[in-house]
Order: structure tokens, then C-alpha cells, then sequence
């Protein structure tokens, strides 16, 4: 194991952000917790160079303090490693108020060279490298102080080993000629993160939305939103406000009076919990009276329906392209293209036009596996 040190204070942090901006390439990780909490809260950032590894305990410091962190995180000539990151960029951002660029995520990269999909990090390390990783502190609560001797172990074995993935992981990448479509990847995981996705469009995320006209759609948008707006200002997950299931029912059934609330009870698909209504009834019932009589021109338009059940056969011959195409690259199906990408392009067809959703639009996909799908769905399409 490197050497371990703990960072407590602003003046330790600010050197070590010196010295860690002089390295070419950086492993980070984070410990958080996020179980009755809008954000997520940081424990931990552990961090190393290689040689050194370094805890760094964002309880012991404030916001302006960890800004300081942050300028590492902007420093676009420092490599910053990590292993299944989008959660880390998340918790990085809100701590740091900054994203870290440019990224090298080591569970993306194995998918690249063949060695499965989501890789956990135990497993590449175990890999790669040889190493068998304990597990005993996975379940740990980071938020307590002071952290145990265990703990920091598990810790720093979180990041000790990411400078060794990385230069075996960029060989492979670079033997494989994937280093461009690996960076592709990697910049648009980092501008993904940067959108702040607005609370009005939320509704579209809740499972069924499809099934509601406009006017309902309408209402389902607003109360989405305003959870949102609630949970952020409260720190509550969605769910212990009013759940993507209340949510639904109380737009697709009109509740514009406490008496409605009835008519929900019969059936426990669509039943409120009684504390819902205790707490949040009477504005729930003001925003669907009040969304609910807008006009026409401001409502959202209809969500995409499911793809029809005649396309199923052409849905399952693009699976298996994909399969055979990853297969012959080496690669897991899910690298190739999302399943939910296939449904856009067999969707965008049934429609009547016929086109590539983004990811398999632009960028290395397009070349690899997009046209090909796109021919295939409109051969397969013309003879339904």
C-alpha cells in the first residue's frame, strides 16, 4: 500500500492541489451517502498521484474550501482518473462547483477493450493487476467521524490501483486503434453532466406519461416540477415527497377537490398515501386546477408511444445485428448502442420518418453500426 495521508485543512489542501497540478494524471474517488437526501453528502475524496495517496475529508473544511479542490478538478492538463464516475462527477460538482476535465473512466475503458460491461472495480483490479480487493467497508456509513483504520484501508485501495488501470487500459485502447472512440465517450459524459436538466422536464422520465393526453400531460408536467423545486429546497428525495407513481395518478384522474381523493382508494395502483394528502393536498389540488385550465397552445406535446406490437420482429433482428457486430468487435452489445436507441430508430420509422437518434448519428457509432441499422429498418420496415 502507498503512503496515506489525511487532508483536515485549507492549507493542506492548497498544497496538495499544488503538487497534484503537476502531475499528468490524477486517480480520484469519493465516498457519499444518499439515502433520505435530495444531494448527495460527501464523506470522502481520496486521491492519488501513483506514489502517494491522500484522504481528503470535506466535514473538516467548508464550501470555499473545497473550491480550492475544485481549481485541480478545471485543470485541463491534469488527467483525471476514475472508475464508473457518473455519480463521482455529480457529488465533485455540488461539493467543488466543478466538473473534472478531462476524465479517464476506467470502468468505460474496459468495456472498450472487451472486458465486459459496468465492470466493477474490484474485478478489474483482480484482472488487470492480480490484486484481490476486500469489500468489508462498502456498506460503511462515511459520514462518521473519526473514520476507522479500516475504513481509510478500503479507502485508499479505491484509487491506490487507478494509475495502473489506466496505463494498461490506454495500452490496450491504443493496440485496439479505440483511443478516439474512447474519447468521443469520455467528452460526452462530461457534457452530459454539465446540463442542468430543467424541473419541467421531469415529467417525462415518469413511467406511463405516454398513456396522458396534452391537458393531463400539462398537470403531470407542473406537479413534476414542483417536487423538484420541494425536494431540493427541502433535501428530501422525490419519492418521500410524492412519488413518480402519485404523481401520475393524481394528473391522470383529475383531482381538482379533497373529495377526488376517494375515488383513488378503490384501486392500490393508484391509491395516495394518506400523508401525501396530509401534507401536500391542498397544493397538489391548486396545481392541477390551475394547469389544468391553461390553454391548449401551452401544453407539452404527446409523449413517443411504444414501439407497435408488428415492429417487434424488426426490434429483434436489430438486437441482432448489434450482437453480431459487438461480437465481432469484441465489445459488449451495450457499448454498441443502448436499447433505447433502438426503440428511437424503429419509433422514428414507424413514424414515418425514418432517421438515426443521436448517439448513432454522429461520432464513431454512426460509421460502426448506425448506417447499417438504419438500412436494416428501412428494408425490414418496407415489407410490414
Amino acid at each position: 500500500m502507498t503512503e496515506l495521508l489525511l487532508i483536515d485543512n485549507a492549507e493542506a489542501l492548497g498544497a496538495l492541489v499544488q503538487h497534484l497540478r503537476g502531475c499528468a494524471s490524477v486517480g480520484i474517488d469519493t465516498e457519499f451517502v444518499r439515502t433520505d437526501t435530495f444531494f448527495p453528502r460527501l464523506g470522502l475524496i481520496q486521491v492519488s498521484d501513483g506514489a502517494g495517496t491522500w484522504l481528503i475529508d470535506p466535514l473538516a473544511m467548508g464550501r470555499e474550501d473545497m473550491e480550492h479542490f475544485g481549481i485541480l478538478l478545471a485543470d485541463e492538463n491534469v488527467l483525471k482518473v476514475l472508475h464508473s464516475c457518473s455519480e463521482d462527477l455529480e457529488v465533485l460538482e455540488q461539493a467543488t462547483g466543478q466538473l473534472p476535465r478531462p476524465v479517464f473512466d476506467t470502468q468505460v475503458a474496459a468495456a472498450f477493450v472487451g472486458l465486459g460491461f459496468s465492470l466493477g472495480y474490484q474485478a478489474l483490479v483482480s484482472e488487470l493487476t492480480g490484486v484481490q480487493l476486500a469489500k468489508h467497508e462498502t456498506r460503511s456509513d462515511w459520514m462518521l467521524r473519526p473514520l476507522s483504520a479500516a475504513q481509510r484501508v478500503y479507502a485508499a485501495e479505491d484509487v491506490e490501483h487507478l494509475a495502473t488501470l489506466h496505463a494498461r487500459l490506454s495500452g490496450r485502447l491504443a493496440a485496439l486503434e479505440r483511443l478516439e472512440w474512447f474519447g468521443e465517450d469520455m467528452t460526452k459524459l462530461i457534457d452530459k453532466a454539465a446540463v442542468v436538466a430543467a424541473d419541467e422536464d421531469y415529467y417525462q422520465r415518469i413511467k406511463g406519461a405516454w398513456k396522458l393526453d396534452r391537458r393531463q400531460l400539462a398537470v403531470l408536467r407542473a406537479l413534476a416540477a414542483w417536487r423538484e423545486r420541494r425536494a431540493r429546497q427541502t433535501d428530501r428525495p422525490r419519492a418521500r415527497i410524492v412519488s413518480d407513481k402519485e404523481l401520475f395518478a393524481i394528473a391522470a384522474h383529475d383531482i381538482r377537490s379533497s373529495s377526488d381523493w376517494s375515488r383513488l382508494s378503490d384501486n392500490r395502483a393508484r391509491e395516495i398515501r394518506p400523508r401525501v394528502i396530509r401534507e401536500y393536498g391542498a397544493k397538489l389540488i391548486e396545481i392541477v386546477t390551475e394547469y389544468a385550465n391553461t390553454q391548449l397552445e401551452s401544453h407539452p406535446p404527446r409523449l413517443p408511444k411504444p414501439v407497435p406490437r408488428q415492429y417487434g420482429g424488426i426490434m429483434k433482428s436489430c438486437k441482432q445485428l448489434v450482437l453480431t457486430r459487438a461480437r465481432d468487435l469484441a465489445l459488449a452489445p451495450e457499448m454498441l448502442v443502448r436499447r433505447a436507441d433502438l426503440e428511437s430508430l424503429v419509433r422514428n420509422h414507424w413514424q414515418g420518418c425514418s432517421q438515426l437518434p443521436p448517439t448513432l448519428a454522429q461520432g464513431w457509432r454512426r460509421a460502426v453500426i448506425g448506417e447499417d441499422l438504419l438500412a436494416h429498418v428501412e428494408t425490414k420496415g418496407a415489407q410490414i
